[in-house]
């Protein structure tokens, strides 16, 4: 699947529509692990499920890590949940197009290196350094592509 393979961060203009056609493309792939199989089933459902999400880049690291302890179908669960809209986890509005709360993140993130860790903060600051580019990923996968 394009959207998984390529996994650019442009998945939403360029390859949104590839979970939704009827081939199962990654099925014909000679190569693919049983294990990459599952999660191919796994974020293909979650994106029938999560029409409103879709897939997002990290989330294949997320599903990927659950899948290490878990079933196809608790993994499944476990996505659903940590986007379900009760701001618990808030993983719904990372994922979601345009990831509109990646913003808040980002500034929450900067207020706290300011405030627990000054030198650190002033340092960025004099080299104009801007955290996004390397927390926006973070984010998006839970932590766990860093």
């Amino acid at each position: 699947i394009k959207k998984i393979d390529l996994n650019d961060g442009n998945w939403q203009d360029k390859y949104y529509h590839v979970f939704y056609e009827d081939t199962d493309s990654i099925k014909k792939e000679r190569y693919a692990t049983p294990t990459q199989h599952d999660l191919y089933n796994i974020l293909k459902a979650f994106c029938l499920f999560r029409k409103d999400i879709g897939y997002c880049s990290g989330m294949h690291l997320v599903a990927a890590m659950l899948l290490m302890f878990n079933t196809q179908e608790q993994v499944f669960w476990i996505l659903i949940s940590i986007t379900d809209n009760s701001q618990k986890y808030g993983m719904d509005n990372l994922w979601r197009y345009g990831n509109p709360d990646i913003q808040l993140r980002i500034f929450q993130l900067n207020k706290f290196i300011k405030k627990i860790l000054p030198k650190i903060h002033k340092h960025f600051e004099k080299l104009e350094f801007k955290i996004d580019d390397i927390a926006k990923p973070c984010f998006f996968s839970i932590f766990l592509g860093t």
